[in-house]
């Protein structure tokens, strides 16, 4: 089975660092992506979603320090269910790959 994903989208909470109880540290942060696309029928959809990201290890966390409120970036990596204190499930992107990137109306309305 398959779990990639690669998605687009801005930092919209500001990134946070967080050492796990076993030593690991993280960075982690909210992204908003907003696009449009073409769905079976011929009709342009509009997608917006709120993702969580989570980067791990020394040498990522070093890599994201560029990585503010605001940035555009784009993140490659896994997806996984995460359950709060309180029971709800988030889905979270665990990058292993983060590139800063810069949008145009091009890249938006694909």
């Amino acid at each position: 089975m398959e779990n990639e994903i690669t998605i687009d989208g801005t930092i919209c909470i500001e990134p946070q660092e967080i050492i796990s109880p076993s030593g690991i540290p993280h960075r982690q942060w909210t992204m908003q992506h907003q696009s449009e696309r073409f769905e079976e029928v011929g009709l342009r959809r509009k997608v917006w979603l709120r993702l969580a990201v989570l980067v791990s290890g020394q040498e990522l966390v070093n890599e994201t320090k560029d990585c503010t409120l605001g940035t555009n970036v784009r993140c490659t990596g896994f997806i996984s269910a995460h359950k709060s204190r309180k029971g709800d499930t988030q889905l979270i992107l665990h990058a292993q790959k983060v590139e800063i990137v810069e949008f145009n109306d091009e890249e938006e309305d694909k």
